[in-house]
């Protein structure tokens, strides 16, 4: 769940339409297919609240997960914060990506330290079996 949003997408301030910014190169402010208007960055802006429906699904996830992957957080930000020890409570594996401590990483199964463009493809490739 993308809390925090995808600056690989652009969304319509005025009606919530979602494009790709990621068919070519970048060459101007991208213009929403629906009304016309000018997109922006589907991502939360400092001081913006998160997206209630990305609220939701975050802690529905937490609450059923068999395996709970942090990212890059310094776990110390509610709502956000809660969501790992949701998911430890209810049985899940916790993996922390993280370059330096959390308070995730008390309760972690696993803690992997460096940033996520180093190791999430390599936590990834061994998920589907390659060293």
């Amino acid at each position: 769940v993308e809390l925090h949003g995808n600056l690989f997408r652009a969304r319509c301030p005025a009606d919530d339409t979602l494009a790709s910014l990621s068919d070519g190169p970048f060459t101007g402010v991208p213009v929403c297919p629906a009304c016309g208007g000018a997109m922006r960055p589907d991502i939360v802006w400092f001081g913006e609240s998160l997206p209630e429906a990305a609220i939701h699904r975050a802690f529905l996830a937490a609450e059923s997960a068999e395996v709970f992957v942090v990212v890059g957080t310094s776990a110390v930000v509610h709502p956000a914060a809660s969501l790992p020890g949701i998911a430890a409570s209810r049985g899940a594996k916790v993996i922390e990506v993280n370059i330096e401590k959390t308070p995730v990483s008390e309760f972690a199964h696993c803690v992997i330290r460096g940033t996520a463009a180093e190791t999430l493809p390599r936590l990834f490739s061994m998920e589907e079996g390659s060293p």
